[in-house]
C-alpha cells in the first residue's frame, strides 16, 4: 500500500474472491501473490478508496519475471565465480512472499534468479573480490542500487571492481573538550545506503579503502552517528557542514575532517522535527 497501512486477507480458494473490511480513504497499491509448482505469481494494482464502495476489482496474477545474467571481474583477480551469490533485494515497502530472491553464480560467470518481485531492487554480489562497479541491462548501465524490474525476463551484465580508493583523512581542528570523536564518509552521488565509519587514531587521522567516487566526510564530537545517519533529512542538512571529496583508483586523497559538536548536530535533528 501506498500509505503505511497494511492489511492482510485470505483468498476463497473455490471462488478467487476476496475483501478487505474498514479501509481508511486513500491511495493504496492492491497486491496479491502465490506459489505454484515453483512458480511465484504477482499482481500491483493501484487503488483509490474514497468513502463510496467500489466496484469489484480484477486482478490478474502473472508470473514473475526471471533475471539471468553474467558476471566478470576487472583486472587479473582470480575468484571462483561458484563461490559468489546474486541477491536483489526489494526497495519497496509492503508484504513479501518470502526471502528475496537469489542464486548461485556458475562457473562460468552465469546466473539465473527466478521469480523476482516486479519493482525497484537492489542487486548484491556476496563473496565478489571487490565492488559492483557497474551493472547493464539490455542495452542500458543502471545503479546497481536501484534496479527497475517490470514483468518481462531481464538480462543483466554485472561488473565487479577490484581497484579502491584510498583516502587519508585528518581531523581539521582538535576537539575543545573531553568528548570522544568519531568519524564517518557517505556517498554523495552513488550508493544511497553506503556509508562507513573512519577509525581515528590518536593524532586524530584515519587511512581507509572505499570504492571510487564522490563522498561527504565528517567528525563527530560526543555522538554516535551511524544510527542518525539513517536519518536522510539530518544527512542531508549535515552535509552542507562536511567536507566534500572526490576519491579515484590512482594515488592518495586527502581531506581534512571538519568537527561537528553535539550540540550542533542536535540543533539540526531539532530542526527537522519541528
Amino acid at each position: 500500500m501506498r500509505s503505511h497501512t497494511q492489511q492482510h486477507v485470505r483468498i476463497d480458494a473455490a471462488t478467487g474472491e476476496f475483501r478487505i473490511a474498514n479501509v481508511i480513504p486513500g491511495s493504496y497499491d492492491l497486491i496479491a501473490f502465490a506459489p505454484a509448482e515453483g512458480i511465484f505469481y504477482f499482481a500491483k494494482v493501484p487503488v483509490e478508496v474514497a468513502d463510496a464502495p467500489l466496484d469489484p476489482i480484477e486482478v490478474a496474477l502473472t508470473a514473475a519475471p526471471q533475471i539471468s545474467g553474467s558476471i566478470s571481474i576487472e583486472g587479473d583477480t582470480k575468484v571462483p565465480f561458484n563461490s559468489m551469490r546474486v541477491t536483489m533485494n526489494p526497495l519497496e515497502g509492503g508484504p513479501m512472499p518470502g526471502p528475496p530472491a537469489q542464486a548461485e553464480v556458475q562457473s562460468d560467470g552465469s546466473f539465473v534468479l527466478k521469480s523476482v518481485t516486479p519493482g525497484r531492487s537492489r542487486l548484491m554480489v556476496n563473496g565478489a573480490p571487490g565492488y559492483v562497479k557497474s551493472v547493464r541491462q539490455g542495452d542500458q548501465d543502471v545503479p546497481p542500487w536501484d534496479i527497475e524490474i517490470g514483468s518481462s525476463p531481464v538480462q543483466l551484465k554485472v561488473v565487479i571492481g577490484t581497484k579502491l580508493a584510498q583516502i587519508d583523512a585528518a581531523l581539521a581542528a582538535g576537539p575543545a573538550g573531553t568528548d570522544p570523536v568519531s568519524a564517518l564518509i557517505w556517498s554523495a552521488n552513488g550508493d544511497p545506503q553506503f556509508q562507513q565509519s573512519m577509525g581515528l587514531n590518536q593524532q586524530g587521522r584515519s587511512k581507509i579503502s572505499v570504492p571510487p567516487g564522490k563522498y561527504h566526510a565528517c567528525a563527530f564530537a560526543g555522538v554516535q552517528p551511524g544510527a542518525l545517519m539513517q536519518n536522510r533529512a539530518l544527512r542531508k542538512a549535515v552535509e552542507s557542514h562536511c567536507e566534500t571529496v572526490e576519491a579515484s583508483e590512482e594515488g592518495v586523497t586527502q581531506v581534512q575532517l571538519p568537527l561537528i559538536p553535539a550540540a550542533d548536530l542536535k540543533q539540526l535533528l531539532d530542526k527537522i522535527e519541528e
